[in-house]
């Protein structure tokens, strides 16, 4: 069997022990004679890990095999997987070709180390990931909007210190993305208003079918899938965090879902900047609590009832995190 080697290099300012080794894929962490010592401190502690992947001339699965792409991709689901920032800085070896990683592509404004780049995060292992090589080698719809998703999740990590709109915009189409993954009834998703709309015209109006399939196609409810989606992957272990109790409670929690996609939609349709306001002092912080002060009262109350850009974090890393290891078990 002619199999073919890529290696690649990514980094993260979270420190991750162990390994991930399958016939596919081979993850671990690289020596410090890889890296000079300039390198680390120019990146400020950065802690680097290669992958290997393996393929033969028979591979067929749902991602398309691109060599540049399969690392970053392997980067992403390890970003949304351990929800962590990581770095991927390209090919090292691919098919007996050498190449050079760019390892200076990090450019941070600040280094303040927030809870999903903690660096001393001692339980993180890649003994601990769940069987990625499912992403690889089977053909299931579901595996893009994983990859979609978690595409957004990474980057909203990365630019969490550059750009705080953004990143909670990406936060947001995390959760957006992930809501695709399950089908609704009518019942969840319309109120009763809507609902009683479909009766009559199921019941009254000639060739029903067509237009009820035209309600359905303009009423598509995106906000209330997304609120959905994210509140049934929500446990009662959601709850406990760190040794102490979250500042999310049942209570709550449905109203800051529902305040986090309406304060998205005050930046795509208001121009509204809302970075200042979710992005706390204490990153620890999951509630805003915080009585914007703009001529706008809607906009202030909003503020005051959404989480913060940690507890949106925590939210949406929750059900991604939960998605990726469904969808690996099957592959077991």
């Amino acid at each position: 069997m002619n199999m073919m080697e890529h290696k690649y290099l990514f980094s993260s300012p979270a420190r991750i022990i162990g390994s991930y080794k399958t016939d596919l894929l081979d993850i671990s962490g690289v020596t410090s004679s890889f890296i000079n010592e300039s390198t680390q401190i120019g990146l400020y502690a950065q802690n680097f890990y290669t992958i290997k992947l393996f393929f033969d001339n028979n591979f067929h699965g749902r991602i398309k095999h691109i060599p540049h792409k399969d690392g970053d991709i392997v980067c992403m689901l390890l970003s949304a997987y351990f929800g962590k920032t990581f770095y991927y800085h390209g090919l090292i070896q691919s098919e007996n070709c050498d190449y050079i990683p760019n390892i200076y592509k990090i450019e941070n404004k600040s280094y303040q180390i927030y809870p999903y780049s903690n660096i001393e995060d001692k339980k993180l292992n890649f003994c601990t990931i769940p069987n990625l090589d499912y992403f690889f080698k089977n053909d299931d719809e579901t595996i893009d909007v994983i990859l979609a998703a978690s595409a957004y999740f990474a980057e909203a990590l990365r630019i969490h210190s550059q750009n705080k709109d953004l990143s909670y915009l990406n936060l947001v189409a995390t959760g957006e993305i992930l809501s695709n993954i399950r089908k609704y009834s009518d019942n969840e998703i319309f109120n009763e208003e809507i609902l009683d709309l479909i009766n009559v015209i199921n019941n009254e109006v000639t060739n029903c079918e067509k237009y009820s399939k035209i309600l359905h196609m303009n009423l598509k409810q995106i906000k209330r899938k997304y609120c959905i989606y994210l509140k049934d992957k929500i446990d009662d272990n959601f709850y406990f965090k760190a040794n102490s109790y979250s500042m999310f409670t049942k209570e709550n929690i449905d109203k800051m879902i529902s305040s986090s996609y309406d304060l998205r939609s005050q930046y795509i349709h208001a121009g509204k900047s809302i970075g200042q306001y979710v992005s706390m002092d204490d990153p620890l912080d999951e509630t805003c609590n915080y009585i914007a002060s703009t001529k706008d009262k809607r906009f202030n109350d909003l503020v005051a009832k959404s989480p913060t850009f940690y507890g949106l974090y925590r939210i949406i890393h929750n059900s991604l995190r939960n998605e990726i290891f469904e969808k690996s078990q099957k592959g077991d």
